[in-house]
């Protein structure tokens, strides 16, 4: 990567970057925000976002105006991972490169939930649906944090009405290659 570039959310990890490098970043929340939203973050590094919005519509972020756009462990907390790529390469310049580092579901804690289809993420494109949405924080209480009724509904609600970063989607390695492949021909 080289150039003039945009890293979306590098909380306490961002890319490294080599001095034919310039980048931005940008995140939905400030350092502060962040720390308030995020308690288990308060003890690390985190960077200072340049820009503060989202990274699903890059609202105020100029078209053609990067060079670079880094995605490290953000597609999946995407609701519209597919209206979010189209984003991502309305900010690209012609020939710009989008970098991205998508976790494989069966590594990390998400290993217990049904890994998400292409099929449900083009009807996310079309249809999108906040309260479709629910089900992803519902399946995320159930899943990861080991809720079961009452509680899992309650959980549920937390990490909506907290607006939560939860992983709304889960893939394999071939699913990503699979949505890469129908957005390049559909989008």
């Amino acid at each position: 990567l080289s150039g003039r570039g945009i890293e979306i959310g590098p909380l306490h990890r961002p890319m490294v970057k080599h001095s034919g490098m310039q980048v931005e970043y940008i995140d939905r929340c400030t350092v502060a925000e962040l720390r308030a939203h995020y308690p288990e973050l308060n003890e690390l590094p985190l960077v200072e976002p340049d820009i503060i919005g989202d990274a699903e519509t890059m609202r105020g972020v100029p078209d053609k105006s990067y060079d670079f756009l880094i995605a490290a462990h953000v597609i999946e907390h995407m609701r519209n991972p597919i209206a979010s790529i189209e984003q991502w390469f309305r900010v690209l310049r012609p020939g710009g490169k989008l970098y991205m580092i998508v976790p494989d579901k069966r590594m990390i804690f998400d290993k217990k939930r049904v890994r998400t289809m292409l099929e449900h993420i083009i009807y996310d494109y079309r249809y999108p649906s906040l309260e479709r949405d629910y089900e992803h924080f519902l399946d995320y209480a159930v899943h990861v944090h080991d809720k079961k009724g009452r509680e899992a509904i309650a959980e549920a609600d937390r990490l909506r009405d907290t607006d939560y970063s939860i992983h709304f989607h889960v893939f394999l390695p071939s699913d990503m290659i699979e949505l890469l492949t129908w957005f390049r021909k559909n989008v």
